[in-house]
């Protein structure tokens, strides 16, 4: 996945210019250092806590609210080029690890709060029983002080996760 090709088999490893650092439009040398990828979407962790993502978003696996504008041309089912996940607060509690799983994802900030979208029909999301889609990232457990997300590691209709008592 990546850079416009949608639907095409890659043989061999190949460069994502937009990922690239010299694209990725920030002063610090921002760098992709995590990459996780569910059945038709992948998404990129990058040094600043930013998400980026590809592929399938049929089910809201790209988290992208159905007003952005990549929406704005009509039905779109895949995006090729990666594109910016919104996440609010991403300055103050950036994003530190991503999984992914078939049709949904999960994030954990650098507070450990612990975000998913995506589809998830036997609870997978974390967000009750009677939630299956979440087209956007929607926040499960806060960084309240009480609780802190360390880590998260998304399965085919399960989750692990690592929680703490308390913020170190």
């Amino acid at each position: 996945m990546g850079d416009t090709y949608v639907g095409e088999v890659i043989p061999q490893p190949m460069k994502i210019e937009t990922l690239s650092p010299s694209k990725l439009d920030t002063p610090r040398n921002e760098r992709v250092v995590q990459i996780t990828g569910g059945q038709f979407h992948t998404l990129f962790l990058t040094s600043e806590g930013r998400v980026y993502a590809c592929g399938s978003c049929q089910d809201g696996e790209l988290g992208l609210p159905s007003c952005h504008k990549m929406f704005s041309g009509g039905n779109v089912s895949e995006v090729g080029t990666p594109i910016l996940v919104p996440f609010p607060n991403t300055d103050e509690d950036p994003v530190s690890g991503i999984s992914s799983s078939l049709k949904y994802n999960m994030v954990v900030t650098r507070n450990g709060s612990l975000f998913s979208w995506g589809f998830g029909p036997q609870g997978e999301l974390g967000l009750g029983k009677r939630t299956e889609l979440a087209q956007v990232p929607t926040m499960v457990v806060g960084s309240d002080g009480t609780q802190f997300v360390s880590s998260i590691s998304c399965g085919a209709q399960h989750v692990a996760g690592l929680f703490r008592s308390s913020v170190p």
